[in-house]
């Protein structure tokens, strides 16, 4: 009886590992040595490919294969929050804007104690989203109309009397620092376990709950006002 022949990947299936490789290997060596300081070869060789074109040929350029780990570990925080959804906001309850700090806060810690890849991209890029905020996401064509109706439509329903642009500029914010401490917590994910990291999360839901309830001050009403008549004029 002959043994059964062992099938080989279709071209769409060698595609992928390849793309998947070249990813691995520049999320390692950027989280080691930066972006500046990998070069293209360096990627090429440690994904194992012997075609030293086939960074470009795939991505088209570094730039290129940087967007792509953006999209991909955005896609990974994607698919936590769709699990977390039901939990938290399933209920029925009104939404409150801690369910939607929870909702924020906890996809990336997940992600940052079970995840190497993501750890390793959280070092090294979890700044550039701090720099950029929600607008990163926007610039590389990410679709982000589950987060725009998770996150934003659910705080615009948990503060219905706080002003749109107010409440959006924070929601800026939060994701801006929230980005900020996942790069920090990255560098050390044995501070994310056990009652410390349970501590951690808390913490970061308190603050950004805190970030979204704040009383609007006077000097932001005032300064508001001004950079709007500005705009206008």
């Amino acid at each position: 009886m002959s043994a059964k022949a062992v099938q080989r990947p279709t071209e769409y299936q060698r595609t992928a590992l390849t793309k998947e490789a070249l990813l691995e290997a520049a999320n390692t060596l950027f989280a080691e040595r930066g972006v500046e300081k990998t070069t293209i070869r360096e990627i090429n060789n440690l994904a194992g490919q012997k075609n030293n074109s086939a960074l470009q040929y795939h991505f088209g350029s570094k730039e290129g294969l940087i967007e792509a780990l953006h999209l991909h570990h955005y896609g990974e925080e994607l698919e936590c929050r769709s699990k977390l959804a039901e939990e938290i906001f399933g209920s029925g309850e009104k939404p409150n804007a801690r369910m939607v700090a929870t909702f924020m806060v906890r996809p990336p810690l997940m992600l940052l104690k079970s995840n190497q890849g993501y750890r390793q991209w959280a070092t090294r890029f979890g700044h550039v989203l701090a720099e950029r905020g929600a607008a990163m996401y926007q610039e590389i064509n990410a679709d982000v109309s589950a987060d725009t109706v998770r996150i934003g439509q659910n705080l615009l329903l948990a503060l219905p009397d706080m002003p749109k642009e107010i409440l959006l500029y924070r929601l800026d914010q939060a994701i801006r620092f929230l980005a900020l401490q996942s790069s920090v917590l990255a560098k050390n994910e044995a501070q994310l376990r056990g009652a410390y990291g349970a501590l951690l999360e808390a913490m970061l839901i308190d603050t950004i709950t805190g970030m979204f309830e704040a009383d609007i001050s006077g000097d932001t009403t005032k300064y508001l006002e001004q950079l709007n008549a500005e705009w206008q004029a």
